[in-house]
């Protein structure tokens, strides 16, 4: 099994599922007992582009996200924070040294700042109802829960305070001017 490996790969049994292993590289196999390398799992690409695979235990199937298996396994969290970031924005790109634990709030700033994803002029503003004139907006700040920020009688109002907003905290630069 370890002549299979490349240079500075190292394997971890996947916690919960005996005789399956991860390697820092983001490959998987199993080897049912421990001394045999059964065979290196095919991997598949999910809608969202994230590589992942199908486990078994017990006569159930497990679908897995492959970034997840190796972020559990090889990079600690001792923040207990609920998503796996790619720093490079590659999802394909599954190497231990690659990937970070991280918020909802940090896997949107990373996503604009990197330009892997775009905003609008109007993001965060919402009409508030039916026949209702008025704009709120919501915002997310880096290790917080979306907030409302409050109702405003148009959308400029409501975009002049966003990106102050965005000044003061740091986040992305405004879109409006």
């Amino acid at each position: 099994m370890i002549d299979l490996l490349e240079a500075g790969e190292e394997v971890l049994e996947i916690e919960g599922f005996p005789g399956y292993f991860i390697t820092n590289f983001g490959r998987v196999f199993s080897a049912p007992n421990r001394m045999h390398l059964s065979s290196w799992i095919e991997l598949s690409k999910s809608f969202k582009e994230y590589f992942h695979s199908t486990l078994h235990k017990e006569g159930k199937k497990f679908p897995t996200d492959i970034h997840i298996l190796v972020a559990e396994a090889f990079i600690p969290n001792p923040m207990n924070l609920p998503t796996v970031n790619h720093r490079d924005g590659d999802k394909s790109n599954n190497r231990a040294d690659n990937l970070e634990w991280a918020t909802y709030s940090d896997q949107r700033q990373h996503a604009l700042s990197s330009g892997l994803r775009q905003l609008g002029e109007d993001w965060g503003i919402q009409k508030r109802g039916e026949g209702d004139k008025r704009f709120s907006l919501t915002m997310t700040f880096p290790r917080e829960k979306k907030k409302y920020i409050g109702g405003f009688s148009t959308k400029e109002e409501a975009r002049s305070v966003r990106d102050s907003m965005c000044l003061e905290h740091g986040l992305i630069r405004p879109l409006t001017a």
